[in-house]
């Protein structure tokens, strides 16, 4: 019967010899831990039972339960037991112990289970694997959340590295990431990929993000001025060409972290080229205004 979100049992067994009696009580709990509460009686003892569990963990978490039987007292070879296990899920596998108080002694039992690899020139740990799996690379981008038919699975580690488990073998699984949730600084190829792998086998999966030095240069004369507007500049190495923009400004989306570059204009009817040879500075910036840098060579203005 149930009594709210609690649920109250009697059931009675008997036999030619014995008759046994149980009342159960059980409750759920918030975040979804449990409780339960029973009472067994039968012509030789009477024996109670409370057990204690957290919420059960899917991912990476702790998961606890505690439980304790305390026996009929005039049953003098028995006494009250007590037991209680902790579940550690992480991202190197699954780990746990038991410990138990009973009349025989006292016992623990220590538990771990995990898989090691090596795919696609990169190493792995991981939760045991008993279907497909799959390796996937964020590429350039570290800590990118990893999903397997819009559901997230996993993030990729400092390395922009992640192990997807619990794929269907010989079928097609959808993997994606989110351009939304990468960082600008970044480039994504492709977004969606899909998964085949063997039984217990693996494949590697490469997204293929890769990270861009985006800049706006401000160029100017010795005297000062900007350079016009509309005056093509090249980036070697790379090939990159882009024109100057308003106030000397030219923009590069993917800029060299040691770049030179080379500009060809029109002054005064006279042909003018002049070479920068800069270093782009590391920073936190995904688009830096960098500059004024100098055209020198050639004639000015």
């Amino acid at each position: 019967k149930s009594l709210g979100l609690a649920n109250v049992s009697l059931s009675a067994v008997r036999s030619t010899d014995n008759t046994l009696m149980q009342l159960l009580l059980s409750v759920p709990l918030q975040r979804g831990a449990f409780m339960s509460a029973s009472m067994q009686k039968t012509p030789q003892a009477v024996t109670g039972r409370t057990d204690y569990a957290s919420a059960p963990v899917t991912a990476e978490g702790v998961a606890w339960r505690l439980g304790m039987v305390a026996k009929d007292p005039s049953v003098p070879q028995d006494r009250t037991g007590f037991m209680g296990a902790v579940d550690v899920y992480s991202g190197v596998g699954q780990h746990g112990l038991d410990v138990a108080s009973r009349a025989a002694g006292e016992t623990w039992r220590l538990r771990t289970a995990g898989s090691v690899g090596r795919l696609g020139g990169h190493h792995f740990f991981g939760p045991p694997i008993s279907g497909g799996f799959a390796l996937v690379s964020t590429g350039d981008a570290p800590h990118i959340p990893v999903y397997r038919w819009n559901l997230p699975v996993a993030v990729s580690d400092a390395r922009g590295v992640a192990l997807v488990t619990a794929l269907s073998p010989y079928q097609k699984n959808l993997l994606a990431i989110k351009p939304e949730e990468v960082p600008l600084q970044y480039r994504v190829a492709s977004h969606e990929m899909t998964a085949i792998p063997r039984g217990r086998g693996g494949v590697w999966v490469d997204f293929s993000v890769l990270k861009e030095r985006a800049a706006v240069l401000v160029l100017t004369w010795p005297n000062g001025q900007f350079l016009p507007a509309g005056t093509m500049v090249h980036v070697q190495p790379g090939g990159a060409s882009a024109p100057v923009g308003l106030r000397g400004e030219v923009y590069f989306q993917n800029l060299p972290a040691r770049v030179q570059l080379q500009e060809r204009t029109q002054v005064q009817g006279r042909d003018h080229r002049c070479s920068i040879e800069l270093e782009a500075p590391i920073t936190d910036d995904p688009q830096p205004r960098l500059g004024p840098y100098v055209c020198a060579a050639g004639s000015a203005p």
